[in-house]
């Protein structure tokens, strides 16, 4: 079958197809960058829906290190989201927090009725 003109990937034969319906077709790039002289990774995800998440990370190799790593996340952060509002004035941007992930953005914007069922039932929290 298809779903919006794009082939349906073809389910497990022990999963019943009378349980799973497709209910979004999304594109998603990933761009993801090192930050010079560091452990810092930054990943971008870009969607065909003109929605974008960041993720900033660290790995640590012990607890010990986990609060330094905190403020060097943090520094990266405000460093980037300031180069993100001097480029555009419109741009949303939060560092505290979590956005909407992908997902959860396509349902708000395309599904909303969809996305209000899952709020109303306790599988979503609505985004502050």
């Amino acid at each position: 079958g298809d779903f919006e003109g794009f082939t349906i990937p073809v389910l497990p034969t022990d999963v019943p197809h009378s349980l799973l319906a497709p209910f979004c077709r999304m594109e998603t790039t990933r761009s993801s960058w090192k930050k010079n002289g560091s452990a810092i990774q930054v990943d971008l995800d870009t969607t065909d829906t003109n929605y974008a998440v960041g993720e900033v990370e660290i790995i640590v190799e012990s607890e010990d290190e986990i609060p330094q790593a905190k403020v060097d996340i943090q520094t990266v952060i405000d460093d980037l989201l300031l180069l993100l509002h001097k480029e555009n004035d419109k741009a949303t941007t939060s560092s505290s927090g979590s956005p909407p992930g992908k997902l959860e953005h396509y349902l708000q914007t395309f599904r909303p009725a969809h996305y209000q069922v899952l709020i109303d039932s306790g599988v979503l929290k609505r985004q502050s």
